[in-house]
């Protein structure tokens, strides 16, 4: 779904923004492999990243050390380093975020809005029955400990004394979801993990013409070939993706929808639709019986 607003022509900069494990990498190294069609993607050195979450970006744009700062400093300035980015870019950027779209304590969102520069940010959700298994090995935790990291509403992506990034707030998994899809204040394009898989040169496609980059069937097609789960895991194997964490035996694991069905019990299956149904529902992962689909 995509934001009846119009995207502003001026505004430069794209969120790529989604809960984590949620197919956010994944698209990253496809539309790297897109833009940079001739030559090999490094995925260790993606053409689109996290760089206004680096704690060292945060101070260039800003002239000043930021070390000292508190959470609610920093949740004012970001959104004016957001607008002099956009101001001082040549082309279209893409970031990625797995923070909630929240507000600071002066009513201006944390991570801009259309009316500061930010052109739209491409929002993917996934079946949180499967993104707790993929949390799980991610993190290093159980599946349990990892339904109730889904669960928790005060959750937050690293601290303040982080040397390498900033604090931000990411929320449950149903707050994360309703947070961007609701956004008033920004144009909003939401794509499906599961349609990502089973929908691929559509729902690829819209994503592209909703970033403004080419919608060519026949590049889309050979970018997601290159970037295709299987030579993803061949790659890992070769070199060490900076992006997984040591307690993760590996970062692309199984990129399926449903494994929740030979993995979870009866009872987390049930636990997690109770706290998450009404978001789930919005999305088709549960019939009008709250009964989980299956894809």
């Amino acid at each position: 779904m995509t934001s009846d607003k119009i995207l502003g022509s001026s505004n430069k900069l794209f969120w790529l923004a989604s809960y984590p494990k949620s197919g956010n990498t994944w698209f990253r190294i496809f539309l790297s492999n897109l833009v940079n069609s001739s030559d090999a993607v490094d995925i260790n050195n993606l053409s689109f990243g996290q760089y206004p979450v680096l704690r060292s970006m945060f101070d260039e744009l800003n002239g000043f050390c930021s070390t000292d700062l508190s959470v609610g400093e920093i949740e004012r300035i970001r959104p004016t380093g957001l607008s002099w980015l956009n101001l001082n870019s040549d082309s279209e950027q893409y970031f990625k975020t797995h923070a909630a779209f929240s507000y600071n304590d002066r009513d201006m969102p944390v991570l801009g809005s259309n009316a500061s520069g930010i052109a739209g940010a491409l929002y993917f959700v996934r079946n949180p029955l499967d993104v707790c298994i993929s949390y799980a090995h991610h993190g290093g935790v159980s599946i349990d400990t990892s339904i109730e990291i889904l669960a928790n509403p005060d959750l937050k992506s690293h601290s303040l004394n982080s040397v390498h990034f900033l604090p931000e707030f990411v929320g449950s998994w149903s707050q994360h979801v309703e947070s961007w899809v609701n956004a008033d204040d920004l144009n909003v394009h939401v794509i499906r993990y599961e349609d990502m898989l089973n929908a691929s040169i559509q729902t690829f496609t819209g994503a592209c013409e909703f970033l403004r980059v080419t919608t060519d069937s026949h590049l889309i097609q050979e970018s997601l070939g290159r970037c295709n789960f299987n030579s993803l895991q061949k790659i890992e194997e070769e070199i060490d993706f900076v992006e997984k964490p040591i307690s993760a035996e590996r970062f692309f694991r199984k990129g399926i929808a449903g494994d929740w069905q030979n993995t979870l019990s009866d009872k987390q299956v049930e636990k997690i639709v109770q706290l998450h149904a009404e978001t789930m529902r919005k999305f088709g992962y549960l019939d009008e019986r709250n009964n989980p689909k299956v894809y």
